[in-house]
């Protein structure tokens, strides 16, 4: 046996050498696996967290938007028009910053914000530098919020179906 070993020996160690390293590729094969799946899920987890606080942070805007329309209500209740259009550019910016946190596959969703928006701008433009309103105009511009508001209900409803994975 010791002549075998003396022998042999350098190419029995060249086998196990080779055995070694085909089983450190494997082992370095199967834990770059591991990481790229944990770097997958870790990268799927943090698209999951976005996409979770761009809709809280919508719904945010969106209340915004909504006590913002109750105000200007208000203001306009006691014909305060011009004090009611200095509001109208802050609701308009409300508008653009749900639109800037949708997501982009919903390009509707996007094209209705802003619609709403400018129609906001032309209501505040119509609205500012008046003290007085015929009770058709007001009636009209009540329809418009009405209706801004309704569209931004309605958008919010869209925006948040589905699975919230609260």
């Amino acid at each position: 046996m010791d002549n075998f070993l003396a022998t042999y020996w350098p190419e029995l160690s060249s086998a196990i050498g080779i055995l070694i390293s085909l089983g450190g590729v494997v082992w370095a094969i199967k834990v770059s696996r591991g990481a790229k799946s944990t770097s997958e899920a870790a990268e799927e987890a943090a698209k999951e967290s976005r996409a979770q606080i761009s809709r809280e942070l919508q719904l945010v805007d969106l209340q915004r938007a909504f006590n913002l329309i109750s105000s200007i209500k208000t203001l306009q209740s006691m014909n305060q028009w011009n004090a009611s259009a200095v509001l109208y550019p802050w609701l308009a910016t409300i508008i653009t910053d749900v639109q800037s946190r949708c997501p982009p596959e919903k390009d509707e969703i996007r094209s209705d914000l802003s619609n709403r928006r400018s129609d906001v701008l032309a209501v505040g433009d119509f609205v500012r530098g008046r003290d007085e309103v015929t009770d058709d105009e007001r009636d009209r511009i009540d329809g418009a919020l009405h209706g801004i508001e309704n569209k931004l209900h309605d958008l919010a409803s869209e925006a948040f179906a589905g699975p919230r994975g609260d």
